[in-house]
């Protein structure tokens, strides 16, 4: 598992996708892991917008504040800015912190799990009895090429529809 961990790319480019209640938003990104400041940086050209600039500044293990800083935070923030749309953008935030925290000690945490699957790379956290936050990692090079975060929740089926997500397609990996 550490190992899977290990390819995990955070320092690098390409192209991703951020999907949510508002909408879609297509961009090209670079990102940055600073692991001594325990910062992620994103940086993404948005077409028409221009660039835009999202921090993670994730905790330690076993510590829980994430802070979430930058112009696209500022953007997400007030497109999703009420109701169930607004938890479900903080709670996206607080578990991007802990798998950031997690990436960077390339230790799981005991409230996360490892579905077991073949092809992908798969870590969960259910966050109620009616969401859960899945990672998402697929590739076969020495880091994984495309990296997937997902907020799922329960419709009235009981059936897990995705309500958030986050695609980032690595073209080039600076590990």
């Amino acid at each position: 598992m550490s190992e899977q961990l290990g390819r995990v790319c955070l320092s690098g480019e390409g192209r991703g996708r951020l999907e949510h209640s508002k909408g879609r938003q297509l961009f090209e990104f670079e990102s940055l892991l600073e692991k001594e400041k325990k910062k992620w940086s994103l940086g993404l050209d948005l077409p028409v917008i221009g660039q835009e600039l999202l921090y993670f500044n994730y905790p330690k293990i076993g510590e829980s504040k994430t802070r979430v800083e930058g112009t696209f935070a500022t953007r997400l923030k007030m497109d999703i800015s009420s109701g169930p749309n607004k938890v479900e953008l903080n709670n996206f935030f607080l578990m991007m912190g802990e798998l950031l925290s997690m990436i960077d000690s390339r230790k799981l945490r005991d409230d996360w799990r490892l579905p077991k699957d073949s092809s992908r790379f798969i870590l969960e956290k259910p966050l109620s009895e009616e969401s859960v936050f899945r990672f998402e990692a697929t590739g076969g090079g020495p880091y994984f090429e495309r990296l997937s975060l997902n907020l799922l929740r329960r419709d009235k089926f009981k059936r897990l529809k995705r309500s958030m997500k986050l695609d980032l397609f690595l073209s080039q990996c600076s590990m």
